[in-house]
């Protein structure tokens, strides 16, 4: 009779660990569950994210190269104001039928 009662109290824990452990496995689905719905979300996420900043970037692309087509629209346009005079290094107007002179650096350095 006592073995009999005594497998009867280890039935009883054996049925309790069971259920304990059921309740985990639950839990642990549930949270598994819950994990791959939420990287799924956040993967959207970052997709649209991503395209976002692409288009984004791709418009600032398109304003600077737009920016420097019309900056090298205006230097044309002020290159052609001149009327075909040329500007020296103080952007002063130079004449084009003076020639130009080179400096020879061996002239500079040269002891009177």
């Amino acid at each position: 009779m006592a073995d009999i009662h005594h497998l009867k109290e280890q039935l009883a824990e054996l049925r309790q660990e069971f259920l304990r452990q059921e309740d985990q496995l639950q839990d642990y689905r549930k949270n598994n569950t819950y994990l791959v719905k939420r990287l799924e979300y956040e993967s959207f996420q970052c997709g649209q994210q991503m395209k976002e900043l692409r288009a984004q970037h791709e418009e600032n692309i398109k304003k600077l190269a737009d920016q420097f087509l019309e900056e090298q629209k205006q230097e044309t346009q002020k290159i052609q104001s001149n009327d075909g005079k040329e500007l020296d290094i103080n952007n002063q107007v130079v004449p084009k039928n003076i020639p130009k002179v080179a400096e020879n650096v061996a002239d500079k350095n040269e002891e009177p």
